[in-house]
């Protein structure tokens, strides 16, 4: 269940960045205020699903210290002959870890794509003058027995 919330947290988050660098509407088009025109060649959508997935790895990072740290205990557990001790410290290393793992590969995938994402972008911003390019991507979840992940198309 733990992995099922962190593939969507991470699913949600990264559609939430993508949409982000594809939204064109003016926030303060209805405002009273006067709008500020701001004219960037910045791409917000990858540089938030980067942002998040470095984030996400250091977060991983720390499970998995956490979860060295609990080994170590484990094994003074071992040596000592705790097995209640043993089972509670087992079972913390192994959710840790899974945690850790989750987090540091679903954020290195998240920085790939958002590096991809960005030299995309790049190139067709350069290609502006020639032709228009649009570019389109989906995102789909694949949930099964087992497994859980995210599809990317583009």
């Amino acid at each position: 269940m733990r992995l099922f919330i962190v593939v969507t947290l991470f699913s949600g988050l990264s559609l939430a960045a993508f949409n982000a660098g594809a939204q064109e509407s003016d926030p303060f088009a209805n405002s009273s205020r006067p709008g500020l025109d701001v004219d960037t060649d910045l791409q917000m959508g990858p540089i938030l699903l980067g942002s998040f997935s470095v984030v996400a790895i250091g977060v991983g990072a720390g499970f998995g210290w956490q979860a060295d740290q609990e080994y170590d205990d484990w094994k003074s557990a071992q040596s000592a002959g705790d097995g209640d001790e043993m089972d509670d410290l087992s079972d913390d290393v192994h959710k840790h870890s899974t945690a850790a793992n989750i987090l540091i590969f679903g954020g290195l995938a998240g920085v790939a794509t958002a590096v991809l994402w960005f030299i995309i972008g790049r190139a067709s911003d350069d290609d502006e003058d020639q032709a228009s390019v649009e570019m389109t991507a989906r995102w789909r979840p694949v949930i099964g027995p087992g497994r859980a992940g995210l599809s990317l198309e583009f």
